[in-house]
Protein backbone atom coordinates (compact mmCIF):
# COMPACT_ATOMS: atom_id res chain seq x y z
CA UNK A 1 0.00 0.00 0.00
CA UNK A 2 1.25 3.68 -0.57
CA UNK A 3 2.14 5.49 2.59
CA UNK A 4 -0.87 8.44 3.71
CA UNK A 5 0.95 11.73 2.95
CA UNK A 6 0.34 14.87 5.25
CA UNK A 7 -1.57 16.36 2.78
CA UNK A 8 -3.93 13.61 2.78
CA UNK A 9 -4.94 14.40 6.66
CA UNK A 10 -7.22 17.07 5.76
CA UNK A 11 -8.95 14.97 2.96
CA UNK A 12 -9.68 11.98 6.83
CA UNK A 13 -10.60 15.02 8.45
CA UNK A 14 -13.49 15.51 5.57
CA UNK A 15 -13.86 11.95 5.57
CA UNK A 16 -14.36 11.36 9.65
CA UNK A 17 -16.96 14.54 9.22
CA UNK A 18 -18.92 13.71 6.31
CA UNK A 19 -19.07 9.79 7.73
CA UNK A 20 -19.96 11.03 11.46
CA UNK A 21 -22.64 13.00 10.04
CA UNK A 22 -24.46 11.16 8.37
CA UNK A 23 -24.61 8.52 10.39
CA UNK A 24 -26.50 10.61 12.96
CA UNK A 25 -29.14 10.89 10.51
CA UNK A 26 -31.91 9.35 12.52
CA UNK A 27 -33.49 7.26 9.52
CA UNK A 28 -30.04 5.15 9.94
CA UNK A 29 -30.71 4.27 13.72
CA UNK A 30 -34.09 5.16 14.91
CA UNK A 31 -35.51 2.32 13.29
CA UNK A 32 -33.52 -0.59 15.02
CA UNK A 33 -34.41 1.39 18.02
CA UNK A 34 -37.87 1.48 17.78
CA UNK A 35 -37.97 -2.33 16.66
CA UNK A 36 -36.09 -3.55 19.26
CA UNK A 37 -38.07 -1.89 21.82
CA UNK A 38 -41.41 -3.00 20.06
CA UNK A 39 -40.09 -6.79 20.10
CA UNK A 40 -38.87 -6.15 24.02
CA UNK A 41 -35.52 -6.85 22.94
CA UNK A 42 -32.62 -6.70 24.56
CA UNK A 43 -30.17 -3.76 24.72
CA UNK A 44 -27.58 -6.29 24.01
CA UNK A 45 -29.40 -7.67 21.20
CA UNK A 46 -30.52 -4.93 20.12
CA UNK A 47 -26.99 -3.13 19.56
CA UNK A 48 -26.11 -6.50 17.91
CA UNK A 49 -28.58 -5.90 15.01
CA UNK A 50 -27.50 -2.70 14.83
CA UNK A 51 -23.68 -3.39 14.31
CA UNK A 52 -24.36 -5.87 11.70
CA UNK A 53 -27.01 -3.53 9.54
CA UNK A 54 -24.23 -0.63 9.83
CA UNK A 55 -21.69 -3.73 8.68
CA UNK A 56 -23.78 -3.91 5.74
CA UNK A 57 -24.51 -0.62 5.03
CA UNK A 58 -21.15 0.31 4.71
CA UNK A 59 -20.04 -2.55 2.47
CA UNK A 60 -22.68 -1.58 0.03
CA UNK A 61 -21.67 1.91 0.42
CA UNK A 62 -18.14 1.71 -0.43
CA UNK A 63 -18.91 -0.71 -3.18
CA UNK A 64 -20.84 2.31 -4.34
CA UNK A 65 -17.98 4.51 -4.16
CA UNK A 66 -15.08 2.50 -5.49
CA UNK A 67 -17.72 2.23 -8.53
CA UNK A 68 -17.95 5.74 -8.85
CA UNK A 69 -14.16 6.18 -8.54
CA UNK A 70 -13.78 3.69 -11.46
CA UNK A 71 -16.54 5.20 -14.23
CA UNK A 72 -15.05 8.83 -13.20
CA UNK A 73 -11.45 8.06 -13.65
CA UNK A 74 -12.46 6.35 -17.04
CA UNK A 75 -14.44 9.72 -17.81
CA UNK A 76 -12.76 12.55 -16.76
CA UNK A 77 -9.37 11.27 -14.94
CA UNK A 78 -7.61 11.37 -11.60
CA UNK A 79 -6.72 15.42 -11.27
CA UNK A 80 -10.36 16.15 -12.59
CA UNK A 81 -11.64 13.75 -9.69
CA UNK A 82 -9.78 15.25 -7.00
CA UNK A 83 -11.05 18.79 -7.44
CA UNK A 84 -14.66 17.35 -7.75
CA UNK A 85 -14.07 15.87 -4.74
CA UNK A 86 -13.10 18.75 -2.70
CA UNK A 87 -15.62 20.76 -3.80
CA UNK A 88 -18.12 18.24 -3.10
CA UNK A 89 -16.50 17.39 0.11
CA UNK A 90 -16.63 21.12 1.04
CA UNK A 91 -20.88 21.61 -0.41
CA UNK A 92 -21.76 18.28 1.67
CA UNK A 93 -19.76 19.05 4.46
CA UNK A 94 -21.35 22.49 4.88
CA UNK A 95 -24.96 21.09 4.15
CA UNK A 96 -24.83 18.59 7.04
CA UNK A 97 -24.36 20.71 9.50
CA UNK A 98 -26.86 23.19 8.58
CA UNK A 99 -29.33 20.72 8.23
CA UNK A 100 -28.07 18.88 11.40
CA UNK A 101 -28.29 22.17 13.39
CA UNK A 102 -31.31 23.30 12.19
CA UNK A 103 -32.73 19.44 12.91
CA UNK A 104 -34.66 19.35 9.71
CA UNK A 105 -32.17 16.34 8.44
CA UNK A 106 -33.57 13.85 6.31
CA UNK A 107 -32.33 10.95 3.94
CA UNK A 108 -32.55 9.83 0.13
CA UNK A 109 -33.55 6.44 0.91
CA UNK A 110 -36.50 4.59 2.60
CA UNK A 111 -35.73 2.14 5.80
CA UNK A 112 -38.69 0.53 6.28
CA UNK A 113 -40.31 -1.35 9.69
CA UNK A 114 -40.10 -4.76 8.66
CA UNK A 115 -42.76 -6.83 9.67
CA UNK A 116 -42.72 -8.53 13.52
CA UNK A 117 -41.65 -12.52 11.82
CA UNK A 118 -38.62 -10.74 9.65
CA UNK A 119 -37.51 -8.13 12.08
CA UNK A 120 -33.84 -9.02 12.01
CA UNK A 121 -33.64 -9.42 8.64
CA UNK A 122 -35.66 -6.37 7.54
CA UNK A 123 -33.60 -4.08 9.57
CA UNK A 124 -30.27 -5.55 8.11
CA UNK A 125 -31.24 -6.10 4.73
CA UNK A 126 -32.88 -2.79 4.08
CA UNK A 127 -29.59 -0.54 4.86
CA UNK A 128 -27.48 -3.45 2.97
CA UNK A 129 -29.70 -2.93 -0.10
CA UNK A 130 -29.52 0.92 0.41
CA UNK A 131 -26.19 2.33 -0.11
CA UNK A 132 -25.67 6.12 0.59
CA UNK A 133 -25.11 8.05 -2.43
CA UNK A 134 -24.50 11.06 -0.47
CA UNK A 135 -21.35 9.55 0.89
CA UNK A 136 -19.85 9.50 -2.70
CA UNK A 137 -17.39 12.57 -2.26
CA UNK A 138 -15.62 10.85 0.48
CA UNK A 139 -14.16 7.97 -2.29
CA UNK A 140 -13.82 10.54 -4.92
CA UNK A 141 -11.39 12.54 -2.68
CA UNK A 142 -9.27 9.45 -1.55
CA UNK A 143 -8.92 8.72 -5.93
CA UNK A 144 -6.47 6.01 -6.58
CA UNK A 145 -5.11 5.66 -3.31
CA UNK A 146 -5.31 2.12 -1.95
CA UNK A 147 -3.99 3.03 1.61
CA UNK A 148 -6.37 6.12 1.44
CA UNK A 149 -9.29 4.41 0.16
CA UNK A 150 -8.39 1.72 3.76
CA UNK A 151 -8.65 4.62 5.47
CA UNK A 152 -11.59 5.96 4.35
CA UNK A 153 -13.66 2.63 4.55
CA UNK A 154 -12.28 2.21 8.21
CA UNK A 155 -13.40 5.37 9.37
CA UNK A 156 -16.53 5.31 7.70
CA UNK A 157 -16.96 1.77 9.51
CA UNK A 158 -15.94 2.86 12.89
CA UNK A 159 -17.87 5.60 12.72
CA UNK A 160 -21.38 4.44 11.62
CA UNK A 161 -21.17 1.41 13.93
CA UNK A 162 -20.20 4.06 17.20
CA UNK A 163 -22.29 6.58 16.20
CA UNK A 164 -25.69 4.22 15.11
CA UNK A 165 -24.76 1.67 18.43
CA UNK A 166 -24.59 5.02 20.62
CA UNK A 167 -27.62 6.74 19.42
CA UNK A 168 -29.70 3.62 20.23
CA UNK A 169 -28.26 3.19 23.42
CA UNK A 170 -29.03 6.34 24.39
CA UNK A 171 -32.61 6.29 23.00
CA UNK A 172 -33.29 2.87 24.70
CA UNK A 173 -31.83 4.40 28.40
CA UNK A 174 -34.15 7.68 27.27
CA UNK A 175 -37.31 5.99 26.83
CA UNK A 176 -36.93 3.57 30.32
CA UNK A 177 -36.73 7.09 32.11
CA UNK A 178 -39.78 8.54 30.59
CA UNK A 179 -42.82 7.30 31.70
CA UNK A 180 -45.26 6.33 29.56
CA UNK A 181 -47.95 3.99 31.10
CA UNK A 182 -50.38 6.18 31.26
CA UNK A 183 -50.12 6.65 27.57
CA UNK A 184 -50.57 2.86 27.55
CA UNK A 185 -53.40 2.52 29.77
CA UNK A 186 -55.19 5.60 28.11
CA UNK A 187 -54.15 5.97 24.60
CA UNK A 188 -57.19 4.43 23.29
CA UNK A 189 -59.42 6.69 25.10
CA UNK A 190 -58.21 9.98 23.10
CA UNK A 191 -60.31 9.62 20.30
CA UNK A 192 -61.42 6.31 18.31
CA UNK A 193 -58.83 4.85 16.00
CA UNK A 194 -58.64 6.76 12.92
CA UNK A 195 -60.30 5.24 9.70
CA UNK A 196 -58.94 3.86 6.74
CA UNK A 197 -61.60 4.42 4.40
CA UNK A 198 -64.05 7.21 3.44
CA UNK A 199 -67.01 6.21 5.59
CA UNK A 200 -68.41 2.97 7.26
CA UNK A 201 -72.08 2.70 7.62
CA UNK A 202 -72.99 0.30 10.26
CA UNK A 203 -75.32 -2.78 9.21
CA UNK A 204 -76.47 -5.60 11.30
CA UNK A 205 -76.92 -7.82 8.65
CA UNK A 206 -73.41 -9.39 7.91
CA UNK A 207 -74.09 -10.46 4.71
CA UNK A 208 -73.95 -7.05 3.58
CA UNK A 209 -70.69 -5.56 5.30
CA UNK A 210 -67.56 -6.02 6.34
CA UNK A 211 -67.19 -6.41 10.26
CA UNK A 212 -64.79 -3.12 11.11
CA UNK A 213 -64.78 -1.66 14.80
CA UNK A 214 -67.49 -3.11 16.21
CA UNK A 215 -70.30 -2.64 13.23
CA UNK A 216 -70.58 -4.12 9.91
CA UNK A 217 -69.72 -2.02 7.30
CA UNK A 218 -72.38 -1.35 4.79
CA UNK A 219 -71.64 -1.78 1.09
CA UNK A 220 -70.49 1.55 -0.04
CA UNK A 221 -72.50 1.29 -3.82
CA UNK A 222 -75.35 0.97 -1.18
CA UNK A 223 -74.94 3.67 0.73
CA UNK A 224 -77.16 6.68 0.35
CA UNK A 225 -77.37 10.08 1.79
CA UNK A 226 -80.00 9.24 4.17
CA UNK A 227 -77.00 6.93 5.97
CA UNK A 228 -75.48 10.72 7.28
CA UNK A 229 -78.18 12.35 8.35
CA UNK A 230 -79.85 12.39 12.14
CA UNK A 231 -83.34 14.56 12.80
CA UNK A 232 -85.17 15.51 15.65
CA UNK A 233 -82.64 17.37 17.66
CA UNK A 234 -85.16 20.19 17.52
CA UNK A 235 -87.67 18.61 19.58
CA UNK A 236 -87.89 19.17 23.56
CA UNK A 237 -87.54 16.32 25.87
CA UNK A 238 -89.50 15.18 28.58
CA UNK A 239 -87.78 16.12 31.68
CA UNK A 240 -90.48 14.46 34.09
CA UNK A 241 -88.13 12.47 36.58
CA UNK A 242 -86.02 12.91 39.35
CA UNK A 243 -83.31 14.52 38.43
CA UNK A 244 -85.08 16.79 36.04
CA UNK A 245 -83.29 16.51 32.97
CA UNK A 246 -82.57 13.92 30.33
CA UNK A 247 -79.96 13.37 27.86
CA UNK A 248 -80.62 12.32 24.30
CA UNK A 249 -77.36 10.52 23.44
CA UNK A 250 -76.91 10.50 19.39
CA UNK A 251 -74.07 7.33 19.39
CA UNK A 252 -73.69 4.73 16.38
CA UNK A 253 -76.61 2.58 17.65
CA UNK A 254 -79.11 5.17 16.16
CA UNK A 255 -76.69 6.99 13.69
CA UNK A 256 -74.79 4.37 11.51
CA UNK A 257 -72.86 7.10 9.40
CA UNK A 258 -71.03 7.93 12.33
CA UNK A 259 -69.27 4.92 12.72
CA UNK A 260 -65.60 4.77 12.56
CA UNK A 261 -65.59 8.36 12.37
CA UNK A 262 -64.54 8.99 15.60
CA UNK A 263 -67.60 11.51 16.85
CA UNK A 264 -70.94 11.33 18.44
CA UNK A 265 -73.60 13.97 20.09
CA UNK A 266 -76.12 14.33 22.43
CA UNK A 267 -78.95 16.77 23.09
CA UNK A 268 -79.09 17.46 27.32
CA UNK A 269 -82.95 19.09 28.22
CA UNK A 270 -83.00 20.87 31.70
CA UNK A 271 -86.48 21.20 33.89
CA UNK A 272 -85.94 24.40 36.21
CA UNK A 273 -83.16 24.17 38.41
CA UNK A 274 -83.24 20.36 36.95
CA UNK A 275 -79.44 18.08 37.26
CA UNK A 276 -77.61 16.11 34.92
CA UNK A 277 -76.23 14.60 37.98
CA UNK A 278 -72.36 13.65 38.15
CA UNK A 279 -71.16 10.92 35.78
CA UNK A 280 -68.34 9.86 33.67
CA UNK A 281 -67.75 9.01 29.51
CA UNK A 282 -65.06 6.57 29.85
CA UNK A 283 -64.65 6.28 26.26
CA UNK A 284 -64.47 10.16 25.21
CA UNK A 285 -63.79 13.71 26.21
CA UNK A 286 -66.87 15.97 25.81
CA UNK A 287 -67.48 19.93 24.76
CA UNK A 288 -70.78 21.27 26.20
CA UNK A 289 -72.35 24.06 24.35
CA UNK A 290 -75.07 26.17 25.63
CA UNK A 291 -78.22 27.14 23.46
CA UNK A 292 -80.94 28.09 26.31
CA UNK A 293 -80.78 29.03 29.90
CA UNK A 294 -78.08 29.28 32.43
CA UNK A 295 -76.53 26.39 33.51
CA UNK A 296 -73.51 25.34 36.60
CA UNK A 297 -71.09 22.98 34.99
CA UNK A 298 -67.91 21.60 36.67
CA UNK A 299 -65.63 18.33 36.58
CA UNK A 300 -63.49 16.90 39.31
CA UNK A 301 -60.16 15.73 38.25
CA UNK A 302 -58.49 12.41 39.82
CA UNK A 303 -56.82 11.82 43.02
CA UNK A 304 -55.38 12.62 44.93
CA UNK A 305 -55.97 16.05 43.76
CA UNK A 306 -59.69 15.61 42.89
CA UNK A 307 -59.79 19.55 42.24
CA UNK A 308 -63.25 20.78 41.11
CA UNK A 309 -63.23 23.31 38.03
CA UNK A 310 -66.64 24.91 37.65
CA UNK A 311 -68.47 27.99 35.50
CA UNK A 312 -71.47 29.19 34.90
CA UNK A 313 -72.35 29.14 30.94
CA UNK A 314 -74.68 31.17 29.29
CA UNK A 315 -76.14 30.92 25.62
CA UNK A 316 -73.31 30.84 23.28
CA UNK A 317 -71.07 29.44 25.91
CA UNK A 318 -68.93 25.96 25.92
CA UNK A 319 -67.34 24.02 28.10
CA UNK A 320 -64.90 20.98 27.86
CA UNK A 321 -64.81 17.51 30.25
CA UNK A 322 -61.74 15.70 29.81
CA UNK A 323 -62.27 12.04 29.05
CA UNK A 324 -62.62 9.76 32.17
CA UNK A 325 -63.12 12.53 34.74
CA UNK A 326 -66.79 12.96 37.01
CA UNK A 327 -68.54 16.10 35.57
CA UNK A 328 -72.12 17.37 36.20
CA UNK A 329 -74.44 20.44 35.00
CA UNK A 330 -77.16 22.03 37.16
CA UNK A 331 -80.12 24.49 35.46
CA UNK A 332 -79.61 27.46 37.94
CA UNK A 333 -82.78 29.24 36.09
CA UNK A 334 -86.52 29.26 36.99
CA UNK A 335 -87.21 28.04 32.78
CA UNK A 336 -86.05 25.25 30.71
CA UNK A 337 -82.70 25.00 29.74
CA UNK A 338 -81.10 22.86 26.51
CA UNK A 339 -77.46 21.93 25.48
CA UNK A 340 -75.44 20.14 23.09
CA UNK A 341 -72.24 18.00 23.84
CA UNK A 342 -70.03 16.63 20.85
CA UNK A 343 -67.95 13.66 22.10
CA UNK A 344 -64.82 12.48 20.51
CA UNK A 345 -66.11 8.87 19.72
CA UNK A 346 -69.02 7.18 18.32
CA UNK A 347 -69.82 5.77 21.35
CA UNK A 348 -68.91 7.11 24.78
CA UNK A 349 -70.56 5.47 27.08
CA UNK A 350 -71.76 7.18 30.38
CA UNK A 351 -71.60 5.87 33.93
CA UNK A 352 -73.88 7.71 36.32
CA UNK A 353 -72.05 7.91 39.57
CA UNK A 354 -74.47 7.24 42.51
CA UNK A 355 -76.51 4.51 39.89
CA UNK A 356 -73.51 2.56 39.86
CA UNK A 357 -72.17 2.65 43.20
CA UNK A 358 -76.14 2.53 45.11
CA UNK A 359 -78.21 1.02 41.72
CA UNK A 360 -75.86 -1.99 40.79
CA UNK A 361 -77.09 -5.27 40.07
CA UNK A 362 -76.23 -6.77 42.07
CA UNK A 363 -75.49 -4.56 45.18
CA UNK A 364 -72.67 -3.58 46.06
CA UNK A 365 -71.67 -5.53 49.64
CA UNK A 366 -72.69 -2.97 52.63
CA UNK A 367 -69.12 -3.74 54.52
CA UNK A 368 -67.49 -2.08 51.22
CA UNK A 369 -70.23 0.87 50.73
CA UNK A 370 -70.59 1.58 54.56
CA UNK A 371 -66.04 1.94 54.78
CA UNK A 372 -66.25 3.93 51.44
CA UNK A 373 -68.31 6.44 52.81
CA UNK A 374 -68.03 6.25 56.00
CA UNK A 375 -71.53 5.89 57.35
CA UNK A 376 -73.80 3.19 58.94
CA UNK A 377 -75.48 0.50 57.13
CA UNK A 378 -78.82 2.14 57.39
CA UNK A 379 -78.00 5.44 55.37
CA UNK A 380 -76.24 2.65 52.26
CA UNK A 381 -79.57 0.69 52.14
CA UNK A 382 -82.14 3.99 52.35
CA UNK A 383 -79.75 5.21 49.17
CA UNK A 384 -79.94 2.02 47.58
CA UNK A 385 -83.90 1.52 47.48
CA UNK A 386 -83.46 5.11 45.83
CA UNK A 387 -81.54 3.49 42.70
CA UNK A 388 -82.48 0.19 42.62
CA UNK A 389 -84.11 -0.49 39.42
CA UNK A 390 -87.19 -2.76 40.62
CA UNK A 391 -87.76 0.35 43.39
Amino acid sequence: MEGIRAEDLSTIGGIATVSLLHSFIPTHWLPFSIVGRAQKWTLSRTLLVTAFGAVLHVISTSLLGITAITITNTIAGEETVHKLASLLLVILGGSYVLLFLSGKGSHSHSHNQPMEKMAVAGLVLVPALSPCATTLPVFLAVGNSSSMMVLAIIVLLFSTITVMTSLVALSFYGASQLKFHWVERYDKLLVDPSPLQDFCVAVNDSRIGVFVNGKFCKDPNLTTADDFIFTGLNIPRNTSNPVGSVATLVSVDVFPGINTLGVGFARIDFAPNGVNPPHTHPRASEILTVVEGTLFAGFVTSNPDNRLFTKVLYPGDAFVFPVGLSHFQLNLGNTSAVAFAAFSSQNPGRIDIANAVFGSTPPILDDVLTKAFQVDEDVIRDLQAQFRIDN
